[in-house]
């Protein structure tokens, strides 16, 4: 009887289709650490200029995995686990962010082998402060060299796929190392990166409540919602290390800095969207700029228009756009 038969170079393709670039794939992972709901995730850097020794770990302090869900999440093709019925995650509330698969791919995009320790969150309450906790977990090694050796993915040995349960006790979380790299790591590979991420983790200056010494009144609001999660989310924070950390002269202008400050506030429920532009303190004193005015606007969603609620912030300096966010809360 003939049957279907997967060729092992499925994960390359796929790769190249959907995992355009290192900076991308590494951004997917970290979303995958969010969607896990860690607090913290870290990301680290070796050698990123030298594949054959560069290593990369990402790290976090979330739920976590067992035997049974890594098969599932990592080594079942087109897997179900984001797709099914559950949209958000389990602890926070969050809206789930990766895309199904990709997280996978992403592990293949980047190194060579992947080595994974992770330990299960056993499901007790969550309490403000305190780290997850875990009684069993799993340890884990892809080697995609060896599996791409074999023809199909019905012939895959052994050697190129090993798993074991582990013990687990203590926090949860799951560390991911990949080892050695696929190519290196340029400076335009880490200032995509470093672009990328702060879709994911902006900066405070676009999260918090703006300060007198920015904008002598408010605008539309204190803070922008960040994430769609629950009321219990403590936020989530990226925190680069190695050759991942990035020098100052990376990081967004502060608020102080800024020329401009724009909000907009979609509501679908009041079929309008509010705009607000208003010159910070800085502006007012510029030399270059003669009294500059602020302005509100409302306009009125078009009828039919498929529009979810979300609120905007951007910081702009003059002749430059410094740092922006969109927070978005979907329906």
């Amino acid at each position: 009887m003939a049957r279907f038969s997967v060729d092992t170079k499925l994960f390359r393709e796929l790769g190249e289709l959907l995992v355009g670039r290192e900076s991308t794939a590494l951004v997917e992972l970290i979303k995958n650490a969010y969607d896990a709901d860690a607090r913290r995730v870290r990301v680290f850097g070796k050698s990123l200029t030298d594949p054959d020794n560069g290593v990369i770990i990402i790290e976090d302090d979330g739920v976590g995995m067992d035997p049974g869900e890594f098969e599932r999440g990592f080594l079942t093709i087109a897997g179900r686990t984001k797709t099914k019925d559950k949209v958000r995650s389990p602890v926070f509330d969050r809206r789930y962010t990766g895309e199904k698969g990709v997280g996978r791919l992403s592990a293949h995009k980047l190194g060579v082998r992947l080595n994974v320790v992770s330990r299960k969150w056993n499901g007790a309450d969550y309490i403000e402060g305190e780290p997850l906790l875990s009684d069993n977990g799993v340890s884990a090694v892809i080697d995609w060299d060896l599996i791409e050796a074999s023809p199909t993915l019905d012939a895959v040995s052994e050697d190129a796929v090993r798993t074991e349960k582990s013990s687990g006790d203590g926090a949860a979380g799951t560390r991911l190392t990949l080892s050695p790299l696929r190519r290196k790591w340029t400076q335009k590979d880490l200032n995509r990166f470093y672009t990328d991420v702060l879709t994911l983790t902006p900066p405070d200056a676009l999260g918090e409540p703006l300060s007198k010494s920015v904008v002598e009144n408010p605008l539309l609001f204190d803070r922008p919602k960040m994430r769609d999660s629950g009321s219990n989310d403590p936020g989530f924070d990226t925190e680069f290390d190695g050759e991942f950390r990035y020098p100052d002269a990376e990081l967004p202008t502060n608020a102080e800095a800024a020329h401009w400050v724009i909000e907009v506030v979609c509501d679908p429920a009041k079929g309008t969207v509010r705009v607000s532009v208003e010159p910070t303190v800085a502006a007012k004193r510029s030399p270059s700029l003669v009294n500059p005015e602020g302005w509100q606007g409302e306009y009125p969603i078009p009828a039919g228009a498929e529009a979810i609620p979300f609120s905007v912030r951007i910081l702009e300096s003059e002749n430059k756009l410094s740092c922006q966010t969109v927070s978005l809360t979907c329906v």
